[in-house]
């Protein structure tokens, strides 16, 4: 999915991305490369260190249009608020986890902007997000969605109103 993520963050064009879960910085630099092409930001969220997404991000040399939040999203949803054009939602993959990233953020993000939940696929070892996505988003008139079934699935919302 990671050319995936660069082109929609790149074509949106997404200028305020949140990413919800670091890790080893696989999806950070995708979106840090297209947040540093259009003069945009990309702020990543995660309780853990992340050294190595750190020293991805160093070596990348677009350090400057990244900030790293060593915290859990719930935290940093109390101190986020930007209008946002982009959520990579790919944290906390337990059922009360996915659903509070979805509640703590879809409300900042811009009319046109987009929240993106990787695993949704993925419904043996993460049934939470398929569940949030197929009975809490897809009902709603304010939002619109499709998931790509390529890999653990990656699932686009847009905000319509």
């Amino acid at each position: 999915h990671l050319l995936v993520l660069y082109s929609i963050a790149r074509f949106l064009p997404a200028r305020t991305i949140v990413e919800i879960g670091t890790d080893d910085g696989s999806s950070t630099l995708p979106l840090l490369l297209a947040a540093a092409q259009i003069g945009g930001v990309l702020h990543s969220v995660d309780p853990a260190p992340c050294e190595t997404a750190r020293a991805r991000v160093r070596a990348s040399g677009y350090g400057q249009h990244w900030v790293f939040h060593n915290m859990t999203s719930a935290e940093y949803a109390k101190h986020c608020f930007a209008a946002l054009d982009l959520v990579l939602i790919d944290g906390d993959h337990s059922d009360d986890g996915v659903a509070s990233d979805w509640r703590n953020f879809s409300p900042k993000v811009r009319v046109g902007g987009l929240v993106l939940f990787h695993d949704k696929c993925n419904t043996a070892d993460f049934p939470g997000i398929a569940k949030l996505i197929d009975e809490e988003i897809r009902p709603r008139t304010d939002w619109e969605q499709m998931t790509l079934p390529f890999g653990w699935g990656l699932t686009l919302c847009r905000r319509l109103a």
